[in-house]
């Protein structure tokens, strides 16, 4: 039905189903496909991002964070999505703690963008990466002060404080 009144939002939420169902190949079929579409939102390709960010599949999550900036260069959300990429990526730690620091500062956390609780989250795992545990159980602590039921965060800050 959704499909019918808005074809992008009903691929986005039939590509969600499919994920939270585990039929991976059909949801990777959806969200290449959306991917691949001319979609003028960049909310669209944010979230087309977040499921790449999940599988984890950074080059298509590289695809769809370039998409975005192009719709909209201003977009808050950049910082965020730049910043994750880049750690995944294990490329330039400085200018991904730099975005997502900048995100932080600059975006109220709100249920429209990526909470601050998944930047820290992020900040801790650039950290964890760089072997500054130290620094990395100090973001993981805040990220689940902020989102305490966060068992993947959790785990993070329980092995982090091992080293």
């Amino acid at each position: 039905a959704l499909e019918k009144i808005d074809a992008v939002q009903g691929q986005l939420a039939r590509g969600e189903f499919l994920s939270t169902k585990k039929r991976m190949p059909e949801a990777d079929a959806v969200f290449d496909k959306l991917l691949e579409s001319d979609s003028q939102r960049a909310g669209v390709y944010f979230e087309v991002s977040d499921y790449y960010r999940e599988r984890p599949n950074t080059e298509r999550m590289a695809e769809a964070v370039e998409k975005a900036g192009r719709i909209d260069p201003d977009d808050r959300r950049l910082k965020f999505y730049k910043g994750v990429l880049l750690v995944m990526q294990g490329k330039n730690p400085s200018e991904a703690e730099m975005l997502l620091k900048s995100y932080m500062l600059s975006v109220p956390d709100n249920s429209d963008v990526p909470p601050h609780a998944a930047a820290r989250e992020w900040l801790g795992k650039l950290y964890e990466s760089l072997g500054r545990f130290s620094e990395a159980a100090e973001q993981y602590g805040i990220s689940l002060s902020l989102d305490p039921h966060n068992k993947r965060v959790e785990d993070s800050l329980k092995r982090v404080q091992k080293k």
